[in-house]
């Protein structure tokens, strides 16, 4: 079974990763590590600047509607995208 957990690991000299949250897994354990942070080539997803500013734009309108109460809950709107189907 898949089970997925987040953990803090910080990169040290001569590129140790050195995990800085308590685990319990057995010795042996194959964990996935996947990156983010700073690289050279990419920062961190496939957007190009055009789907990136509309995201953004996104969630500041999101978080305006918020602001001026313009809300329901989550509920109600899964109800709703559920009878769309």
């Amino acid at each position: 079974m898949f089970m997925m957990r987040r953990l803090k690991a910080v990169v040290g000299r001569g590129g140790t990763v050195t995990v800085q949250d308590r685990v319990d897994y057995p010795e042996g354990t194959e964990l996935r590590l996947d990156v983010y942070g700073p690289d050279e080539e990419s920062d961190g997803d496939e957007l190009d600047e055009a789907q990136r500013a509309a995201l953004i734009d996104a969630i500041d309108e999101g978080r305006a509607q918020v602001a001026a109460g313009r809300v329901r809950p989550a509920r109600e709107a899964l109800r709703e995208l559920r009878t769309r189907g």
